[in-house]
């Protein structure tokens, strides 16, 4: 592969993944989430068993009896979005392998010991939510 090649390729990927990171790509990201989790705990399933109920629902994706609400969690102050459409820019603007940037991102998955932390916070935060008041008044 020569390095027009290589630039069309990166290209390529970069578009990729701003589309995935973006809001567009929002349920691909929790239809991704959701099998991950399920193999991680052994479970066997077929993808026809995923179902994305829509944006407007409460459900990202519900699987047998189960529904998941899948919530993106990165470092405090982390955003991926942006994160991915600098890295597209860049990627777009570049002529030469030499004049790709590669901007840093300290950590966008949190430690093992953090992510607890992190859960309990972001909880609380939906908790006290007047998005979520009504919901919590249907599961009492």
């Amino acid at each position: 592969m020569d390095e027009k090649e290589w630039l069309s390729y990166h290209k390529e990927k970069t578009k990729d993944d701003r589309d995935f990171f973006s809001n567009k790509g929002k349920t691909e990201r929790e239809r991704w989430a959701v099998p991950a989790f399920l193999k991680n705990l052994s479970v066997v399933f077929n993808e026809s068993e995923l179902i994305s109920p829509g944006q407007t629902s409460k459900t990202d994706v519900i699987f047998r009896s189960a529904r998941f609400q899948v919530k993106e969690m990165c470092n405090p102050g982390t955003r991926l979005t942006a994160y991915t459409r600098k890295i597209f820019k860049d990627a777009e603007q570049a002529s030469t392998i030499a004049g790709l940037k590669f901007p840093t991102i300290d950590e966008d998955i949190p430690p093992v010991a953090k992510i607890y932390d992190l859960v309990v916070d972001e909880a609380k935060k939906k908790s006290q939510s007047k998005q979520y008041i009504y919901i919590k008044m249907k599961l009492t």
